[in-house]
């Protein structure tokens, strides 16, 4: 589950060029080598959700921008629309997986 597809390049220039989205340092060299170990592989890529409006707030804290609307904007983490995305590509595949 990620904004971003497992097969991009490192910007080595910043820390977010270094981290990225999530999940961080997990490249397509990392799945091509623990993809074998299980049986199914469900990749979700989406920015869905973000950024995201949370609530009014007088400063950012981690994670978040403050818009000029005085509200803070989730720009970082997974947002809710893109868990439901995930959920939405995980169900087939545990269903198959559970017989069912």
């Amino acid at each position: 589950m990620s904004r971003r597809p497992p097969e991009y390049v490192v910007d080595w220039t910043t820390s977010f060029g270094i981290l990225g989205h999530f999940p961080q340092l997990l490249d397509q060299h990392v799945v091509d080598r623990i993809r074998p170990a299980f049986r199914a592989y469900v990749e979700c890529v989406t920015d869905e959700g973000v950024p995201q409006r949370l609530w009014r707030a007088g400063a950012a804290v981690d994670g978040t921008r403050l818009g000029p609307d005085g509200f803070l904007y989730n720009d970082y983490y997974p947002s809710p629309a893109l868990h439901d995305r995930a959920a939405e590509l995980l169900e087939p595949v545990c269903r198959r997986l559970l017989g069912g």
